[in-house]
């Protein structure tokens, strides 16, 4: 077994709060913000929105990784990448 990171650790205590909430609540918490970003009339809230959005999956991608095989991993990768170019995109105003 290896030992774990900084970011297990730091993570741990937010994991256990997450699981012990209704399992409802993440998912719909995680796509009300998402949405909140996608349609928001102000485009910088629009993307900081976004911009969080892609970061809660950013960190449980990044929590997961060394379990998912490499297809998993270049998928998460690039939803990723995908949602934290949108945002910024909107944030430029480059993107409505």
């Amino acid at each position: 077994m290896t030992k774990p990171t900084r970011l297990e650790k730091f993570s741990a205590p937010i994991l256990l709060f997450i699981h012990g909430l209704p399992r409802f609540v993440f998912p719909i918490f995680t796509a009300a913000i998402l949405l909140i970003g996608l349609f928001a009339a102000n485009q910088i809230v629009g993307g900081i929105f976004l911009l969080l959005v892609g970061t809660i999956i950013g960190w449980l991608v990044t929590l997961s990784w060394k379990l998912l095989p490499v297809g998993a991993r270049l998928i998460r990768l690039a939803l990723v990448v995908m949602i934290f170019g949108y945002a910024i995109g909107r944030i430029t105003g480059q993107l409505a």
